[in-house]
């Protein structure tokens, strides 16, 4: 029988600092919450949360040996999700002048961009493969793979659900409502960086 705590704390700790490092999924997340509200914020979580997910699960399955085996296949999933997050950045652009306070994102339209903001992040694959990898023993009950899966899912959902809460506050609002057109252009300016340095990335 396995120590749950010898797997999980370490585990934890190393996803968490992951988590809290500033990344596409904490720039969409704000950004949904600061332009279209706390509803708008909690679906672009949804939808990290499925994308995170999505991700451990493929981490359990042995994505890492998918791409030792078969290199094309990592370039070509790093590729289209640098793809889409130069393409996130530029739409950012392009929207920086319209006004905020008169539109209203559906909850599908928010929950799709979390998801593909997740999945087209080549490098949480990587990390969660290795992650799993490195933490779960080879003869790990399905309890214990459980509990090491719903413990990254449900850290990542708390931490980036906080950050939507946060972001749509009223304050917080406001203030970016003032200086939409620039910080619109600097997050845009942000996924563009993020997507170009996963292409160039080896």
């Amino acid at each position: 029988m396995h120590d749950y705590a010898a797997v999980l704390v370490p585990l934890a700790a190393v996803w968490i600092f992951g988590v809290l490092t500033p990344g596409p999924n904490f720039f969409a997340t704000m950004h949904m919450a600061a332009r279209y509200g706390r509803g708008a914020a909690l679906a672009t979580v949804a939808g990290i949360g499925v994308g995170t997910a999505f991700w451990a699960l493929a981490g359990f399955l042995g994505i890492k040996a998918l791409f030792t085996a078969v290199p094309v296949a990592a370039l070509a999933i790093k590729l289209v999700g640098a793809a889409y997050l130069v393409w996130m950045g530029y739409k950012m652009w392009q929207s920086a002048a319209q006004a905020a306070d008169t539109e209203i994102v559906a909850a599908g339209r928010a929950f799709r961009f979390g998801l593909l903001t997740n999945l087209a992040n080549a490098k949480t694959a990587a990390f969660a493969a290795s992650l799993f990898a490195v933490a779960l023993p080879p003869d790990a009950s399905w309890a214990l793979v459980s509990a090491a899966f719903f413990t990254i899912v449900g850290m990542s959902v708390l931490w980036y659900g906080l950050c939507g809460v946060v972001g749509s506050r009223g304050a917080v609002m406001t203030a970016y409502r003032r200086a939409q057109k620039w910080l619109m252009r600097v997050a845009g300016t942000v996924f563009v960086g993020f997507g170009l340095k996963l292409a160039l990335d080896r």
